[in-house]
């Protein structure tokens, strides 16, 4: 019996070494988001600007993979639509039809998430819901559902000529999420998984686009039905997941610093179209304590298994502004969840202590 209690003490010892182990390597550390990107300047870029003046900036003009990230400009096309008049933000939408592009298990849980949340606030009548609260489950919840509906409701054409309008520059043709990862369908007659990824990585990011322009489109037909029951039957695995990762719509970090400048200033855009966005991206400001010290600050990000991304900006109550964009590509499972536990304290710190923004203008200033 003794024996067997000193066997257990002994492997509790190891699992709580572990975990505290554990704790201390995903604890959030600011530090370690600036360390990783000095030591993976091929996965990593960065663009810092405060008061005007570019605090730091490492690849700042090269091109990666956005993720949902690029739901900024979409959500720009339905503030600017909403202000004119084009459509209206309290129009009522059927969840059926926000449905048409839900793709289950293929959005982290994010849709199902945003329409438990509705339905707790009572914000959903006689099913139904809202376009301006579709709008906020884009960005809030990151629902590609709502999404591909948005991109639908606006017009992807107006999302893409505003890419030149705002001056976006690289930046690739935005396409709908939730259509995109039905291009394998189009393949369908190819069993074997290396051969449809083989097709699948060959036929380039344009033709790829333009298949998931044409699911998108399906999706709001009869064929709807079927056309989700074929893809519930395939196995996206991570080598496909890999190729689509890497054909999502990409841009720099230089170019959406600039955008979160265009937002942070209040003054880019006439007032009405701020008054739609702001309620989209700056939710963070409901919250009281951040209330205490910011005038203003909104944030998007994206990710997939590879990618991490987000361009954020801010005001403080002593006028300081600040805009940031940062890009990771090619991450490792481990380096992903380690730098998102990290990010937020990463965010603070840029915004608030002088020493941390001092070390990244010492180490990634020009």
């Amino acid at each position: 019996m003794r024996s067997f209690i000193i066997v257990l003490t002994v492997v509790g010892g190891i699992v709580a070494l572990l975990a505290l182990t554990a704790f201390f390597y995903l604890a959030p550390n600011p530090d370690y988001v600036l360390d990783y990107m000095l030591e993976n300047p091929d996965k990593s870029s960065l663009y810092l600007v405060r008061n005007d003046s570019v605090l730091a900036e490492l690849n700042g003009n090269r091109k990666s993979p956005l993720a949902s990230t690029m739901k900024i400009v979409v959500a720009i096309t339905y503030a600017e639509q909403a202000a004119n008049g084009k459509l209206d933000p309290n129009e009522e939408v059927l969840l059926s039809e926000l449905d048409r592009f839900y793709l289950a298990n293929t959005d982290g849980n994010a849709h199902p998430s945003w329409l438990k949340e509705v339905q707790r606030l009572s914000k959903v009548v006689d099913g139904k819901v809202k376009l301006k609260e579709v709008a906020a489950g884009m960005i809030q919840y990151s629902s590609n559902a709502n999404t591909d509906f948005l991109i639908w409701k606006v017009g992807l054409e107006e999302v893409n000529a505003n890419l030149e309008r705002l001056g976006l520059n690289p930046h690739d043709k935005i396409f709908p999420p939730a259509g995109s990862l039905m291009v394998p369908l189009a393949f369908s007659e190819l069993q074997d998984k290396g051969q449809l990824n083989s097709k699948v990585r060959d036929m380039g990011q344009d033709a790829f686009a333009e298949v998931a322009i044409d699911f998108h489109r399906r999706l709001r037909t009869d064929e709807m039905a079927d056309l989700k029951a074929a893809f519930t039957k395939m196995n996206l695995d991570l080598d496909f997941q890999h190729i689509w990762s890497n054909y999502l719509p990409g841009s720099s970090p230089q170019v959406y610093a600039g955008l979160m400048k265009k937002l942070n200033s209040k003054t880019y855009f006439d007032e009405s179209v701020y008054k739609h966005l702001d309620p989209l991206l700056e939710r963070l400001m409901t919250n009281p304590a951040n209330q205490q010290w910011l005038q203003h600050a909104g944030m998007k990000g994206g990710s997939t298994l590879w990618v991490l991304t987000k361009a954020s900006y801010a005001k403080d109550k002593a006028g300081n502004t600040t805009e940031l964009a940062y890009f990771f590509n090619d991450l490792s499972l481990l380096s992903s969840q380690r730098l998102q536990q990290s990010l937020n304290a990463f965010e603070l710190e840029v915004l608030s202590n002088p020493a941390f923004r001092a070390k990244m203008n010492e180490k990634l200033g020009n």
